[in-house]
Order: structure tokens, then sequence, then C-alpha cells
């Protein structure tokens, strides 16, 4: 799901966003323009004037409800699949007239920016307020916007997360549970064959859904071939699609431009996930399911027994913190957005509230051991019956592991 919505007092803002709606709007199944509360083909969001306009752009249900001229919208993963319980990530809208008010979620999940200027709106990139003053809404917030102002109110909306234990089995319950809640009837799983992504895969093909695992690599890369291993031993149908430079280069470039992105990782890892999405799409899935939070979580990235080692428990603590509050402002804007640009919903197991009150409460040692990390990850694929080699595999970086960047890095210096 990707959604724009804007209140403008400069007549150019919707003609220039327009190549960027229409081209994201290729990628969905249905798109649903509106200008004021009237329903127009999205071909005129750029063409008339309105004080505010609404794109939303989904493949099933119907997201939006009309009355007069305001609209409301949830943005969840409702309507990427069907059979979605309850879904953690979300985004409210509701408008009416020049006003309009924004809840999120726990998360804040579902990246969105509001800005105050010369532009009043809500965007889900970034870049297209660049030049306004423009703020990340944060977990748990609620932010009304009218005659050019904007205000927020942080700790609404709140959920109760239960109580789990924080055990290994504790842990494979609030997994199972989110995956339940979050994942549809039909649903796609970003495979690479590491830890994260391999448990997610167990435990989405044991929900009774129809599950396909997705992997893009370049020829060779180690993605490639250890994802096929590991969908062969759970015997769950698998795609992998071996890139070539022009397919890198074409993403790359794309994601660059309509995202504004600068530092060749964050290239690469849009541009991974883009090709993903569509990959996805080309096979009648909109829900992508992705590991994204459990490095941070649990501790995986090799930094952090280095922290340990260094500043003791405080400095891995502070470090990890660090990284998770980094992964919600930054990596889940590029990751979301990049996902939706290919027409395809992020899902993001590991991010629901249950793991994340099992993470919090887990002893540090749990995490990260000496020079093991991930310890109770690790511990809950081996009783989840996750491949031998999946769950012992070290962390290695998707833009590496994927041969992605390298490629990137070619062209970058191309063009320089």
């Amino acid at each position: 799901m990707l959604l724009q919505l804007t209140l403008s007092s400069r007549e150019d803002f919707h003609a220039k966003y327009h190549d960027l709606i229409l081209s994201a709007a290729s990628s969905w199944k249905r798109v649903e323009a509106f200008l004021d509360g009237r329903r127009v083909p999205v071909q005129q969001v750029a063409e008339l004037e309105a004080r505010w306009a609404m794109v939303v752009l989904y493949s099933r249900g119907e997201p939006v409800e009309l009355s007069g001229s305001g609209a409301e919208v949830e943005v969840s993963a409702r309507f990427a699949s069907e059979g979605v319980i309850d879904p953690s990530s979300w985004l409210r809208i509701a408008v009416s007239g020049d006003r309009f008010k924004v809840t999120t979620d726990h998360f804040s999940s579902i990246p969105s920016f509001v800005a105050s200027g010369e532009v009043v709106g809500l965007v889900q990139w970034p870049k297209a307020f660049r030049s306004q003053t423009a703020v990340r809404l944060p977990p748990h917030a609620m932010v009304e916007v009218a005659e050019g102002a904007f205000s927020s109110v942080v700790g609404l909306d709140q959920r109760a997360s239960g109580e789990v234990e924080a055990t290994p089995e504790g842990l494979l319950r609030a997994l199972e549970s989110s995956v339940m809640r979050n994942a549809g009837s039909r649903c796609a799983v970003s495979l690479s064959g590491g830890l994260d992504s391999s448990l997610l895969l167990k435990l989405a093909t044991e929900s009774s859904r129809r599950v396909i695992a997705l992997t893009v690599g370049v020829r060779g890369s180690d993605d490639l071939v250890r994802a096929k291993r590991v969908a062969s031993v759970l015997g769950v149908d698998h795609v992998a699609h071996e890139l070539n430079d022009e397919e890198v280069v074409q993403a790359a470039s794309y994601v660059k431009r309509v995202m504004g992105l600068e530092r060749p990782m964050d290239i690469s890892l849009a541009a991974i996930l883009h090709l993903c999405a569509s990959l996805a799409r080309s096979h009648s899935f909109s829900q992508l399911l992705v590991g994204q939070g459990a490095d941070e979580l649990f501790g995986g990235y090799a930094k952090y027994p280095e922290a340990l080692k260094r500043g003791g428990v405080s400095a891995l603590r502070a470090a990890m913190s660090r990284d998770l509050e980094e992964l919600r402002s930054n990596g889940l804007v590029r990751d979301y957005v990049s996902a939706a640009l290919g027409g395809a919903t992020l899902t993001l197991p590991y991010l629901s509230p249950e793991v994340l009150s099992v993470a919090q409460n887990l002893p540090i040692h749990r995490k990260v051991s000496g020079h093991e990390r991930k310890v109770v990850l690790r511990e809950v694929a081996r009783i989840a019956s996750v491949p031998e080699e999946a769950w012992r595999a070290d962390k290695k970086a998707a833009q590496y592991s994927t041969g992605v960047e390298k490629v990137v890095r070619r062209w970058l210096r191309r063009t320089l």
C-alpha cells in the first residue's frame, strides 16, 4: 500500500509528483484517486486544482470511505491479502475539508511525514518535502493538521501485548502469533537462506497459507545458493531470480531518483526490496514478509560482541537501542517505500507488539554471549525445525550476500 495525501497552496505541487504517482500506480491492481472528496481518474490529480488530493494503491478490499468532502483510510496489510486477522502495522487517516488527522501504530511501522509551510500534507517518501519542514510521525501518535499548522499527541492507542514468557518457547509463540495475525492467505517471503527469513518461512508454511519463497541475487551469490537449499529442505515453492547488471542498474537508478537516496548501501538495499516486490507482483502476490528488526532486537550485527567486550552490557544495550531507532526512523522508510513502488506491502513479523515485548524482557546474554549472536533466535529456529544450515549461518548483509552493492558501486563510479 502506498498513499500520498496533500493539502497544497502551490499550484504545481500535484503536477510535480504526477509522474511518480502514475509510476507507482502501474505496479498495483487497483488505484483510487480523490480530489476534495471526489473520486477522479488518477491522471487528473495533476490536472485539476483542489484543496487536497489523495491517491491510494491496493490489491483488494475498499480501503476508502467517502463522506461529503472527506475520506477515511486505514493503510494496512488487510488490503494486500485476504486472511489478515489483526494487522499490527497500520496508518489511519481521516480528512475533512482542509483538515486531516493521522494516527500511527506501536512502531510507526508505515512511514509517513507531515510537513507545514508552503505545502501542508502527508507523504510516504521524504523527498517530496525535502525543501519544507517535515516531521517523521512517531509511534503511538495522533497528528492533526489544519490551516497550515500541525500538532501531535504521543501516547495514544497503545495496545497491551499481553504477558508472554521471555524464553525461547515464549518467543516462538509470539512469532507464531505474529505470523498468524499479519500474514494473509497468500503471502510471499523474502528468503535469503539465513536465520531470520528461514524461520519466517517455516512458520508461514505451518499456518495453512499459500506461501511462496522469493530470492533475488546476481549469479553465484550466497543468497541464491543458500535459499535454494533451504527452500528445498522445507518443501516450499521457491522462485529464485538471477539478476543481470542491467536489471540491478535499472532498479538502482529508479529508487535513487524517486526516493532521493545517496549512499550506495541505501540504494542497494532499496533496489533489492524493489526487485523482490516486483517479483512477488509478477507471481500475483501482494504481501511480502521480511525479517527486518531481528538483528536490532536479538543482537545480529557483528559489532555487538565488540561493543559488549569494550563497554559491557550498558554499551551493548545502547548500541542495539540506537540501531532500532535508526531502523524505525530511516530504514523502514527506505524499505517500505521501495517495496510499495514495486507493488507489494511489506509485512514485519519481528516488529509486532508481542515479539517486541519478549525481546525487551530477554536477558542480554540470551541475545549476545561472547562472540555468539542471536543466541535465543537460533534456539527458537532449532525448536521450530528450521534447517540447521540456516540457523547456524552467520549474518551477512543483504547488499553483499546478493552481490547487488558491487554492481551498484560500479554503476555509481561510471556516473560521477
